[in-house]
């Protein structure tokens, strides 16, 4: 099993904390953003004891898959030592035999480095070492919730990183949701002086900046802000999405959002629908967008 996309974790053996099953074959690839590492700590640890482990056995592999170094073969009533790995993976296999089952183990994991869940109502954060200049091949992802029914306006005050037009080198990427699968509302990568804002339709947005292995900046410094009252704002990117309340899901009754867009001057702004479904009236007086 992959676990990606997560800043932290918990890892049980089958049926924890009751006995785990005979003659069980588990496998857990814990996979870090890149260039940060994994602290794990085994809170409960029961398996058959015997001096050389070839019964039932936990064992830490400090990569992606059981070819990286062996940390180490595990039994009996005796935990691993918390430790972090070296590397941006950990893997993890677990196997019983057909006789003495025990209560198995929990092991609770987070990642170190950058990025984190981040909550309330404002905050700040920035890109690694700012106003240093950011290391190469980095990546963090930042998971922001406000409560339940606001929305969440991300102000960029800062922001210096390698410039690309298709943003295929170092890129702040902005996503109206709990996850990377969310509706992406901004990817940004040109140096401006000028404060950005990015507003998202609902309570969860989700922040990842990318560095590759060449030019590096002096990176970014943000802020977020709740918002009462579920959707629009302001939006002041050089490019970027916005979306109807809970899209691609069906919008709720009786909302009134409303965006300013706005960019540098002597520019204009190119806006272009991609997807249009709302409920249909001759004279557009029932839901509408203007």
């Amino acid at each position: 099993m992959l676990i990606a996309n997560r800043h932290r974790g918990v890892v049980e053996s089958l049926n924890f904390p009751n006995d785990y099953p005979a003659n069980s074959f588990c496998s857990w690839t814990i996979q870090a953003t890149t260039g940060n590492t994994i602290n794990y700590t085994f809170t409960t640890f029961q398996l058959e004891a015997t001096s050389s482990c070839n019964y039932d056995y936990v064992k830490l592999y400090n990569g992606p898959n059981n070819q990286a170094p062996l940390i180490g073969t595990f039994c009996g009533y005796t935990p691993p030592p918390a430790n972090s790995t070296t590397s941006s993976a950990l893997t993890m296999v677990f196997r019983s035999d057909s006789s003495v089952s025990m209560s198995g183990f929990q092991m609770m994991w987070y990642q170190n480095g950058c990025g984190g869940e981040l909550s309330g109502p404002s905050g700040s954060f920035n890109s690694p070492d700012y106003p240093n200049r950011y290391p190469e091949n980095r990546e963090c992802i930042w998971y922001i919730t406000t409560s339940a029914g606001s929305s969440i306006t991300l102000t960029i005050h800062e922001f210096d990183v390698e410039f690309h037009q298709d943003c295929n080198y170092d890129v702040l990427e902005v996503y109206g949701g709990p996850d990377l699968s969310a509706p992406q509302l901004a990817k940004l990568c040109s140096t401006t002086s000028s404060p950005m804002q990015v507003s998202s339709t609902g309570n969860l947005i989700t922040v990842r900046f990318k560095s590759d292995a060449y030019v590096s900046g002096r990176g970014f410094n943000a802020s977020w802000a709740e918002v009462q009252g579920g959707c629009g704002g302001p939006v002041t990117a050089p490019s970027g999405e916005i979306h109807s309340p809970s899209y691609p899901s069906s919008y709720p009754n009786n909302v009134d959002c409303s965006w300013v867009i706005s960019v540098d001057s002597h520019h204009r702004v190119f806006f272009n629908f991609s997807d249009l479904d709302i409920e249909h009236h001759s004279n557009c007086t029932w839901d509408y967008v203007a």
